[in-house]
């Protein structure tokens, strides 16, 4: 699916500068990267913190990176 296919399925999507993510704690249910640094620095500075992900998630969140199911809160 696309992004366009996934916001008219009804989908919110945001798309926010890295460190530190600023949103509160146990927030979101599910959050995508895809083509993020993660825990390091690259040519156009921090990527984001594996840590602020994990914070942002709510119990039972899933982070997805590339394509691929990496973590799920407890």
């Amino acid at each position: 699916m696309t992004l366009s296919q996934l916001v008219a399925d009804g989908h919110v999507f945001v798309i926010c500068p890295n460190p530190p993510l600023p949103f509160p704690n146990d927030t979101f249910d599910m959050v995508f990267t895809n083509f993020v640094p993660v825990d390091m620095h690259s040519f156009l500075g921090p990527g984001v913190q594996s840590a602020e992900i994990r914070r942002i998630l709510k119990s039972g969140g899933q982070w997805i990176r590339d394509g691929v199911l990496v973590w799920t809160e407890p």
